[in-house]
């Protein structure tokens, strides 16, 4: 497989958002919160307690050096969103396909999600040839395009993106183990 994009230039063209000038604020004190009983929250069933846990939640970054470095550790496959505040689909897909439990569990699990606005990082969009919004583009660790989605999608197309995607990386991993190990030596 060949790099789509060399993560050289890729991150040479990414410039994370400059943080907003420090401000002399007035700490606000906590509200209190009353507590919770655990027993009485979950319901039980004979003398089991059933606890329901929420999705998995993917966290999404807004550093795509620090992404493509986990992504180096990790072996997961780096998945850049790239969106508008002025684009109604985002929003769309914000709303119905990315607060998709499977879609979310997908994401937390098996990418290293960023998200990007378009308007924000016009050279990356340019380098990874983002036309189209809300678009994913699904990249190795080393850059090398898996996959993307261009436009909105549903939760269960967004789920079989994410699932060909990590497919497509864990036989690029496969092959390039194979082609790593030593060359078995015959005897005669």
């Amino acid at each position: 497989m060949h790099p789509f994009a060399p993560a050289a230039l890729l991150l040479t063209a990414f410039a994370p958002p400059a943080a907003p000038p420090p401000t002399a604020a007035t700490p606000v004190a906590p509200t209190p919160v009353a507590p919770v009983s655990i027993a009485t929250a979950t319901p039980t069933v004979g003398a089991v307690r059933i606890v329901k846990t929420p999705a998995a939640e993917p966290v999404w970054r807004t550093d795509l050096s620090a992404a493509f470095a986990e992504a180096g550790r990790t072996g997961k496959p780096v998945l850049v969103l790239f969106g508008a505040e002025w684009c109604h689909y985002c929003h769309k897909q914000d709303d119905d396909t990315l607060s998709d439990a499977g879609v979310k569990k997908a994401l937390a699990e098996g990418f290293i999600p960023v998200r990007l606005d378009v308007d924000e990082h016009r050279k990356v969009s340019e380098i990874l040839q983002v036309d189209q919004l809300p678009q994913a583009v699904i990249l190795s660790p080393k850059a090398d395009l898996l996959g993307r989605t261009k436009g909105y999608h549903t939760a269960a197309k967004f789920k079989t993106a994410l699932s060909r995607a990590n497919a497509k990386h864990a036989a690029a991993r496969k092959a390039a183990r194979v082609a790593a190990a030593p060359a078995e030596t015959q005897t005669h």
